[in-house]
């Protein structure tokens, strides 16, 4: 299949799909104290599971970024917006890395209706796959981001394809993928993607399929967890870092 192909069949279940999976993510903005100054949608972010606790996982810069910015802002899919010092369990030293450049942190328990990917039984599927990444590349929140009400506009999640026809086994802690020119854009059309400015901090996932068409009844009957989380673009090539350094690092 192109990657065209995998986009208009990808289109075709995309309701259920996407749905099932911008429960996870969060939108990260950072807001000045300047009552004049426009929020900055800075990357994305995204919520696991493991071990029975939730655990919010971006790319380092995306924090620095947003902190040098202002106060960090999380933005749920259903536009309710969680301060950074709300939403993060203060008993829990986060895991960052500089070289790796990932920020991994728990989540408070009371945050219940904030849902995980479960992590459980994580493995990285084997086969034939395209990658799919996830995130919010443009912000709608034109003004100040109300914080007392906890509510905001939620802005759209792209969805850009990187056809890439092999599994991910190198022993790296990071992987590569040519950066394709296909997405789909908020009305479900299959277009040529500009750039991923926003989408940083956000998960990849495999989404597996045959020579007539993608599986997503293996993701829907069967879950699906990411892979990666996309770091940076350079050069045509995106990179993700693996998943796995993020469990390894929740695990010591």
């Amino acid at each position: 299949m192109t990657l065209e192909e995998v986009l208009n069949a990808f289109k075709k279940k995309s309701i259920i799909l996407s749905k099932e999976l911008e429960k996870y993510n969060l939108s990260v903005y950072s807001q000045g104290i300047n009552p004049n100054e426009r929020p900055l949608q800075i990357g994305t972010a995204f919520i696991i599971e493991f071990n029975n606790e939730k655990y919010l996982v971006t790319a380092r810069h995306v924090i620095t970024e947003a902190r040098r910015a202002g106060e960090v802002l999380f933005l749920s899919s259903t536009g309710k917006v969680i301060a950074k010092n709300n939403l993060l369990c203060n008993t829990f030293t986060p895991k960052e890395s500089t070289i790796d450049d990932y920020f991994v942190s728990r989540i408070k328990s009371s945050f219940t209706e904030l849902q995980g990917i479960s992590m459980t039984g994580w493995n990285s599927c084997i086969g034939i796959h395209s990658y799919l990444a996830l995130g919010f590349p443009n912000s709608k929140n034109k003004t100040r981001i109300d914080i007392a009400n906890h509510r905001a506009k939620m802005n759209s999640m792209r969805l850009s394809l990187f056809d890439e026809k092999r599994s991910i086994t190198s022993p790296d802690s990071s992987f590569s993928l040519p950066y394709e020119s296909k997405m789909l854009d908020e009305e479900w059309r299959v277009v040529d993607a500009i750039k991923l400015r926003g989408m940083s901090g956000g998960p990849c996932y495999q989404i597996p399929f045959s020579p007539n068409d993608v599986r997503f009844d293996l993701v829907l009957d069967f879950g699906i967890q990411p892979i990666g989380i996309l770091i940076s673009m350079s050069k045509g090539l995106v990179k993700f870092l693996k998943i796995s350094v993020v469990i390894e690092a929740i695990s010591k």
